[in-house]
């Protein structure tokens, strides 16, 4: 994987440095309209996400107060669950699936687009359905599937679509988390091979796309991420707390790995119950039912749940909150390896959230936004191998005082990964390959 990316906008064989610079800023024109469109195709996929969450898990419970409040949360789980395994069934197999929009892209430099809607319409079943997973893989399926569309329908070159694709994913991602330059980044440390080398025009496409959509998604009334994770007790950088950080975010890129292998064994031992959408549906969704009754609190992404779990961590205690996170992992992994589709990252950011603050409850010594943001990158960067993007992802929605606790902690936890293992793709990368061999 770790085959350069040429410049998308660079002068070809036997063009001159005019020619060259027309086809660039054509190419730069159509990922600002790349732009406009993921922009407002993200906005429209999250205000139907919101809508459809809003709906089914507080406006439908509602209706029915005489009933036991767990009723209608099993009913959604066992509908939606259903709802997923059908539109498999129909699709002869997951439209979407985990890895293979980065497969795809790295073998052929593009991102199928065909099945697009029952891939949108599977995602959003998987979201209803409170499984422990995030929207962020759907985003980068469908936009990198419209990036190529739109390449591909303009009879562009291969390596100009794959721009376009790549442009597509970073308006995606700009939209969603609130900023073009981590949208570009994160597109480009998701969708790009392990060793990145990519030209500075071809990421100014991600960023032009990124500025476009955000801009879209802003203006057609998208919700922004805002403050996450907010430690206010936290004023004072110490030199003492970037030390801790380093360890922390070593433990943090271990965590993280053990994640990724479990993720991918997991995935590998299940292939064969995937590619029956009924069975799968019925491992998934008892499962999540099951939450559902017991603990509701477990169910969704758990992004929802961050500032509650912060203000009452001293009352939840080490124990409950190391079992919170566990769960939340184990939840996540289970659900993307048998009936539902979604993105990983905001479960292992719950996850080391709640180990982190487990973490301050039993050191006390150890500041909580050091302990759980130091930890959470450490996941997070281990996990996916993006450093940079997540870096700067977290800084923006956290205390800006850890923004170098969190910096810190990022390049720890990717040494472990270097030295424990070189050579292993991100969690997307790793799942796709095992299953392949």
């Amino acid at each position: 994987m770790g085959e350069a990316v040429t410049d998308a906008l660079g002068p070809e064989e036997g063009m001159d440095s005019r020619a060259a610079a027309r086809l660039g800023a054509r190419l730069l024109l159509l990922a600002f309209a790349a732009g406009i469109v993921t922009g407002a195709a993200t906005w429209l996929f999250l205000t139907v996400d919101h809508l459809g969450m809003k709906f089914f898990w507080e406006t439908l419970p509602e209706q029915f107060p005489t009933v036991p409040a767990w009723v209608p949360s099993v009913v959604v789980v066992v509908v939606m669950t259903g709802i997923a395994a059908l539109i498999a069934l129909a699709c002869k197999g997951r439209p979407f699936d985990m890895g293979a929009a980065e497969h795809e892209y790295d073998t052929v430099g593009r991102m199928e687009y065909r099945r697009m809607l029952p891939g949108a319409a599977f995602s959003l079943a998987s979201l209803f359905s409170g499984a422990a997973i995030g929207p962020e893989a759907p985003l980068v399926d469908i936009n990198g599937g419209i990036g190529t569309w739109i390449g591909e329908k303009l009879k562009l070159d291969p390596p100009h679509v794959k721009m376009l694709a790549y442009a597509g994913v970073a308006g995606a991602l700009a939209a969603f988390l609130g900023s073009a330059p981590v949208g570009a980044l994160l597109a480009m440390e998701f969708i790009s091979p392990k060793s990145i080398n990519m030209s500075r025009t071809h990421m100014v496409g991600g960023l032009a796309s990124g500025a476009m959509a955000w801009a879209t998604y802003t203006i057609l009334g998208g919700e922004k991420m805002g403050m996450l994770f907010p430690f206010p007790a936290y004023t004072e950088l110490a030199y003492s707390d970037l030390a801790l950080a380093l360890v922390i975010g070593a433990l943090g890129g271990v965590l993280g790995l053990g994640y990724g292998a479990a993720m991918v064994k997991t995935r590998v031992k299940l292939q064969g119950l995937r590619q029956k959408p009924i069975l799968a549906g019925v491992a998934g969704g008892v499962v999540t039912a099951i939450v559902a009754v017991i603990s509701p609190y477990l169910l969704f992404s758990g992004q929802t749940q961050v500032p509650s779990v912060i203000e009452k961590a001293a009352g939840l205690g080490i124990l409950v909150l190391l079992a919170l996170g566990l769960a939340k992992v184990l939840l996540s992994i289970w659900g993307l390896s048998t009936a539902y589709f979604g993105g990983p990252l905001f479960p292992l950011m719950f996850a080391g959230l709640c180990f982190g603050l487990a973490l301050n409850l039993v050191i006390p010594g150890i500041p909580q936004g050091v302990a759980a943001m130091a930890l959470i990158v450490g996941m997070l960067v281990a996990a996916t191998v993006s450093p940079l993007s997540m870096t700067i992802f977290l800084m923006l929605i956290s205390n800006p005082v850890l923004a170098s606790i969190i910096a810190t902690a990022a390049v720890s936890a990717y040494l472990v990964r270097q030295f424990v293992a070189p050579t292993l793709p991100g969690v997307y990368r790793q799942t796709a390959s095992a299953e392949r061999d």
